[in-house]
């Protein structure tokens, strides 16, 4: 009742009207041509999912495991809440940690472990005007002792939205949905962000991201092989994929989605010899 209690309260003092969005823009210099569409709207970063990015890894009998929660797209955010649920029989809980100062957070009052020992964690916040972060902020980080190891994390953690309803709520008010996105990091450079390994130089980048209909997919080949790369929505279904030889260097790939693909959150994977990487792509 209190989590409630904290959203109705936050309802009452600030409601407002949701501002317009801005139209697309076009690259300086670029002619439309006669008869083209216009540039659809530019997506508005208040109303994307905030996603919740953790690095995933294989779980080692009696290992301490830090789990930093990264935040992505924490833009004009009023208030969140979740729940995790994690598997006990693998994971043991052991405390909470704040890891920024950007947001007033804090271990005792903004996270509800009452029934921790069933596997449960619930968190909620809020801030009256909504506060934003830099782009991957990491956010809060949970400690567990590992029971049982042969699993990945992503398979023992979830949010689970029996529990409660997993939604954030920007400035005005506008709801938007939450994500827990589990990155894998199998790239040579243990030190590399997802879509990034910095031993080799390796990277995976699009543009635009968000996008609507189509976005340019960069990565760069350190050495000349095999390629695979595939795209997968949430429920793990391929919407796009190429396997080809690609030479050293830069490479280059545009996917285009019809109306009837998937949207949402996708997870775009990029293998080669020696690396994977993973990136997060947005389709409204």
């Amino acid at each position: 009742m209190r989590y409630a209690y904290v959203l109705v309260l936050l309802l009452i003092l600030t409601g407002s009207a949701a501002p317009a969005q801005k139209p697309g823009l076009r690259p300086r210099g670029a002619a439309v041509p006669a008869g083209a569409r216009p540039a659809p709207p530019r997506p508005d970063p208040t109303l994307s999912p905030l996603v919740w990015r953790v690095r995933d890894r294989v779980l080692q009998a009696g290992s301490t495991e830090s789990i930093d929660f990264v935040a992505v797209n924490f833009t004009s955010i009023a208030a969140y809440q979740f729940a995790l649920r994690f598997d006990t029989a693998f994971l043991h809980f052991e405390h909470i940690e704040v890891l920024t100062t950007g947001i007033p957070l804090d271990p005792d009052g903004n996270f509800g472990l009452y029934t921790v020992q069933a596997g449960e964690i619930r968190t909620l916040w809020s801030a009256p005007l909504g506060m934003s972060l830099p782009a991957a902020t990491k956010v809060f980080r949970i400690v567990f002792t590992v029971r049982a190891g042969g699993k990945k994390l992503g398979e023992t953690l979830a949010i689970d939205p029996a529990l409660m309803a997993p939604v954030a709520y920007n400035s005005v008010l506008a709801d938007k949905s939450i994500h827990l996105f589990f990155a894998d990091y199998i790239a040579v450079d243990p030190r590399g962000e997802p879509g990034e390994a910095g031993g080799l130089g390796l990277r995976l980048t699009n543009f635009p991201n968000p996008f609507t209909d189509r976005t340019c997919i960069r990565f760069f080949v350190p050495e000349a092989g095999p390629v695979q790369l595939r795209v997968t929505d949430a429920a793990g279904r391929t919407v796009a994929a190429f396997d080809r030889f690609c030479p050293v260097g830069e490479q280059e790939e545009i996917l285009q989605f019809d109306e009837s693909a998937a949207s949402g959150l996708l997870y775009c994977t990029l293998r080669m010899p020696g690396a994977v990487l993973t990136r997060m792509l947005l389709r409204h």
